[in-house]
């Protein structure tokens, strides 16, 4: 066939070494890719299929659900509360968040983000301890859930936690939908990258 020929020509390789033939580096060419396809197929599908159902990660009817951990992010220590603020909305721009409320007195903004037939809701906290939390707050069109502990009745041992519609279990942890985690985190990490300039002097905050 025309691909075993191409791996199998013997012909002239005058820049491989005495000791290597172009059939031996064709071969060896041929193992690198068959490698390196392995390997996309582990990480593009085996690795996130064995990551549903561990407690984290789970997928329903209605996409994929994960376990909402508060994002937070430290302030560096020269940077003063007014820069906080600008440097908050200018990610809130950046990211196409728009402000709803911001209570300078109990010092949070909050913002939405419209996306299609979605309406994602979020509050910035950033008191006076040095952080600012992003928190969950109900949108429209995105559900949540609940990941929910189980245990074997024979053993007591923990298993992987169930996904439910609603819980009222101290245990349970809340589960936002995937495509809010990753808009927030989008929010996070521009926040984070703009506390990294300290040079950035936007103006006093309103």
């Amino acid at each position: 066939s025309e691909l075993h020929a191409r791996y199998v020509d013997t012909a002239d390789c005058p820049w491989l070494p005495d000791d290597i033939t172009c059939q031996q580096k064709s071969l060896g060419d041929l193992f690198m890719w068959i490698a390196w396809a392995r390997i996309i197929v582990v990480t593009l599908f085996v690795l996130p299929s064995q990551a549903f159902g561990q407690g984290g990660v789970e997928r329903d009817r209605e996409g994929v659900f994960v376990a909402w951990e508060v994002p937070v992010v430290l302030v560096p220590e020269d940077i003063d509360k007014a820069n906080v603020i600008s440097s908050i909305q200018l990610a809130l721009v950046m990211r196409s968040w728009r402000t709803i409320e911001h209570n300078q007195q109990a010092q949070y903004f909050d913002v939405e983000l419209p996306v299609r037939t979605h309406v994602a809701r979020l509050r910035v906290d950033y008191g006076d301890d040095g952080s600012v939390r992003f928190l969950h707050r109900e949108g429209d069109n995105l559900p949540i859930a609940w990941f929910v502990p189980r245990y074997s009745p024979t053993t007591g041992e923990r298993l992987s936690d169930e996904l439910v519609r609603s819980s009222r279990s101290s245990h349970a942890r809340l589960a936002v939908h995937q495509n809010y985690d990753d808009w927030v985190h989008q929010l996070v990490r521009t926040v984070t990258g703009l506390f990294q300039l300290p040079w950035l002097e936007i103006g006093p905050a309103r």
